[in-house]
């Protein structure tokens, strides 16, 4: 069976979400705020997390309560410092990319130092 003919100066599919919309269509601002809304759950819920953590460490003792507010603000600071890095590095590649570098052992390093980023941010 053959597939549909590309309609010619169609976008692809990839560009179009799952509900249909072209995503390359429209205003930039509101789907970047669509973009943004997983990115803002997951920076309220965990320090949401860290409060009701710390409800129950407090129960144990002021040193208990002490050390785990400390070793909080130490995981966030390294979530913050891995997000930071990978989205460096992804802005960095994308201009490597639109530059049409071939330093390829440029590229490979860089990649790895993300990956090393989002392993650290999992810890």
């Amino acid at each position: 069976m053959v597939g549909p003919r590309p309609i010619p100066g169609a976008h692809p599919p990839a560009a179009r979400a799952r509900n249909g919309r072209d995503l390359t269509q429209g205003g930039i601002p509101w789907t970047l705020f669509i973009f943004s809304l997983p990115i803002v759950a997951q920076m309220s819920i965990q320090p949401l997390f860290g409060i009701i953590d710390r409800i129950f460490i407090a129960q144990l003792g002021t040193e208990a309560f002490t050390a785990v507010t400390n070793a909080g603000i130490f995981h966030m600071l390294v979530i913050m410092l891995a997000a930071g890095l990978s989205n460096g590095v992804a802005s960095y590649v994308a201009r490597l990319r639109v530059q049409e570098k071939k330093n390829r052992q440029t590229l490979t390093a860089i990649i790895s130092g993300r990956e090393r980023a989002w392993f650290i941010s999992k810890l």
